[in-house]
């Protein structure tokens, strides 16, 4: 999963983009948010969009992705060697609900 910060490393609402084996890409917008009676936050995750079938992950060969955001609501995965107009999964972000200014990216596995 790669997870996609604003410029202040906010983790508050971030893009998750996530590969799985069986060939999906997806999109998602992930907030945490605080209970009305304190505590600890909840993770909402929202998926955007998800394309099935169009990546062949195989752990004996390596296979580079690429993201791209533009405009700060635009965002594109494709396969690296593949322009940017031939991305796998694009979402773009109308309503804004993603992080300002996205800029910092990590990655996370399973637990």
């Amino acid at each position: 999963v790669v997870r996609i910060l604003n410029k202040a490393k906010q983790n508050l609402t971030m893009y998750s983009v996530k590969l799985f084996r069986v060939g999906t890409v997806s999109i998602h917008i992930n907030k945490l948010e605080s209970p009305r009676n304190g505590g600890s936050f909840i993770q909402q995750d929202g998926r955007k969009v998800a394309v099935n079938a169009v990546i062949d992950l195989d752990k004996d060969r390596y296979q580079g992705f690429w993201i791209s955001i533009k405009n700060d609501v635009e965002i594109s995965i494709g396969r690296i060697g593949d322009k940017l107009i031939d991305s796998v999964a694009n979402f773009t972000d109308v309503l804004r609900e993603g992080p300002a200014e996205p800029y910092y990216f990590g990655l996370t596995t399973p637990a």
